[in-house]
């Protein structure tokens, strides 16, 4: 139980009103420990394996409250992406997904790839776009990612972006420069 505690505590930083330098390995676990019941094996596909690529990252100056929901809303999407290639495939490789991270070009670079079914070119173009979702209707409303690019690009001055082919795994990759100055007057984006 004080674990779970710690763990929400962390991933939702209650006690903080702003920003601070932190470790977005803490992030990226709270949000693992929370979907962990996700994760499990259901009747139609297998336990989804979590691949830990971790680089030696330095601490980053940021909201973490929103960035912890972009990681909390990419995990969503890629264990979604998971469930609806186990319904369309029954001859499928073990359902993972695989964080890695490391200090790029003076940025702290996030990576999380699904191995799912993919998505086409024009739906990549549009991942990012406020109302577009892949899902069946009634299973998405399309705000997540249009809301985390907003979190990502606008108060933090990094970048979202998204790699994927049909058949193919997607990666969604967050970048967050080292040099970042957080205003204090940065319009939040309310998620």
């Amino acid at each position: 139980i004080t674990t779970i505690e710690r763990s929400l505590q962390t991933f939702s930083h209650q006690d903080e009103s702003g920003n601070k330098a932190v470790d977005l390995h803490e992030g990226l676990e709270s949000a693992l420990l929370i979907l962990s019941p996700q994760l499990m094996a259901t009747p139609k596909r297998a336990e989804i394996k979590i691949e830990r690529c971790y680089g030696k990252l330095t601490k980053v100056y940021c909201y973490p409250s929103q960035l912890n929901q972009v990681f909390m809303g990419l995990l969503t999407n890629a264990i979604d992406a998971l469930n609806q290639a186990a319904e369309k495939q029954a001859d499928r490789s073990a359902p993972k997904i695989t964080i890695a991270t490391e200090v790029k070009d003076n940025s702290v670079q996030v990576s999380i790839t699904d191995n799912g079914v993919g998505m086409k070119a024009a739906q990549v173009r549009q991942v990012f776009d406020p109302f577009f979702t892949t899902k069946a209707v009634g299973e998405g409303v399309g705000l997540g990612l249009s809301m985390s690019y907003q979190i990502v690009n606008n108060n933090h001055q990094g970048s979202l972006t998204c790699v994927s082919n049909p058949g193919e795994a997607t990666t969604f990759t967050v970048r967050i420069p080292l040099s970042l100055k957080i205003q204090h007057n940065s319009p939040l984006v309310s998620v």
